[in-house]
């Protein structure tokens, strides 16, 4: 067997394999896919509140986790060379996201065709997701998206995320190399889009757009990014901080997981910000311990389901579709529940071997080239 390409791994700058990132990664799909396990009955992804209502905040945990290990990435490049080397970034970005979108998409354009859907809301869906700006496009017109893609939203607010924050650190780092600026305008952009939400939703707006829009969501991978600026990976909490706080961090999630909803006002008003942070304090202290509930998370089952955690978001509501319209009727749930899963988890291990492991390994091989270097200071 190949050995895995060390970019499949998670890794923190100045640190090798990170076992518990994976398993956090874990946490977050399994409170997704379980939230949307009542597709297999109701047929729907966005609307439904599912088994686990509070799941939904799972794609916050990748927010975060996202937001941190990308600054880390940058922030390692400028200290190493005071560059970060744009085109390489974009390259090995587009290697890890796009071959397994492009498949999820082609099949389920063939879903879209064998289903009877709208030809016409299919090819906009794909190319609003092609172009990652699916979650605008249901804002701007929900019935437009086929069934099936809505989750896409998420990705779509990370890869505008991805494309505009290395310019954006690199202009703030060219105006002040100690940093204090940056740490300034990511407090108050936090600041200031959690207060632009609260507003939004006193004022009457829409549950659903207010989850999905990038103006109202960047917070949260931003979160992530202070706690990479904020973090010294040579200066590491002790033990005796770390473990408590690990704790700490991941109660407060569980608990926000069980009563959060996401038709009310709590989760806008404060229970995004306060989910970030919880799940800030729990990067922190994986990276800084393995003991605690990095320890936890290191368990082998989270790590495999986390290493193909990107492959499962896209296909499991495809998956969970596909049996809604073409289980016989009278199928019972718990068997339509266990013949979902199983679809999901076929069409993901499809996916990451034949088409996401090949990309990661040619990712591994792209290094930072002079052409592609844009100089801080």
């Amino acid at each position: 067997m190949a050995r895995e390409p060390e970019d499949a791994r998670p890794t923190v700058p100045g640190f090798s394999y990170v076992p518990a990132l994976d398993g956090l990664r874990g946490v977050a799909i399994g409170l997704v896919v379980f939230r949307h396990l009542e597709t297999v009955e109701a047929g729907d992804v966005l609307l439904q509140e599912g088994y686990l209502p509070g799941g939904f905040l799972g794609v916050d945990l990748f927010f975060v986790l996202s937001g941190f290990l990308i600054t880390t990435l940058l922030l390692r490049e400028v200290s190493d060379g005071g560059t970060v080397h744009l085109g390489a970034f974009y390259a090995r970005r587009a290697l890890r996201l796009l071959p397994a979108l492009y498949l999820f998409l082609a099949a389920h354009l063939l879903y879209a065709v064998l289903a009877d859907l709208s030809l016409a809301h299919e090819l906009r869906s794909l190319a609003s997701a092609t172009l990652y700006v699916s979650n605008w496009q249901t804002v701007h017109n929900l019935f437009t998206v086929n069934e099936g893609l809505g989750h896409l939203w998420s990705l779509a607010v990370e890869e505008q995320f991805y494309v505009l924050w290395p310019l954006a650190l690199l202009g703030l780092l060219r105006l002040d190399r100690s940093g204090r600026l940056l740490r300034g305008v990511l407090v108050a952009a936090i600041v200031a889009i959690c207060l632009h939400r609260a507003i939004l939703w006193e004022g009457g707006g829409d549950w659903l757009f207010l989850y999905i829009r990038t103006d109202t969501r960047l917070d949260t991978l931003l979160v992530g990014a202070l706690l990479a600026v904020a973090w010294a990976p040579t200066a590491r909490l002790p033990a005796r901080l770390a473990v408590p706080l690990g704790w700490l961090g991941a109660g407060v999630l569980a608990v926000i997981v069980l009563v959060g909803r996401p038709r009310e006002g709590f989760v806008y008003l404060v229970g995004f910000p306060l989910f970030a942070l919880a799940s800030a304090a729990v990067v922190l202290a994986i990276v800084d311990t393995d003991r605690g509930v990095a320890r936890l998370l290191a368990a082998a089952p989270l790590r495999a389901v986390g290493r193909v955690s990107y492959g499962l978001y896209l296909w499991h509501p495809l998956a969970f579709l596909i049996i809604h319209r073409w289980a016989p009727d009278g199928t019972p749930v718990p068997v339509r529940v266990a013949v979902g899963l199983a679809l999901a988890a076929a069409t993901t291990a499809l996916s990451y071997r034949l088409v996401e492991r090949p990309a990661l390994e040619l990712k591994a091989r792209i290094r930072p080239g002079r052409r592609r270097r844009a100089a801080v200071g």
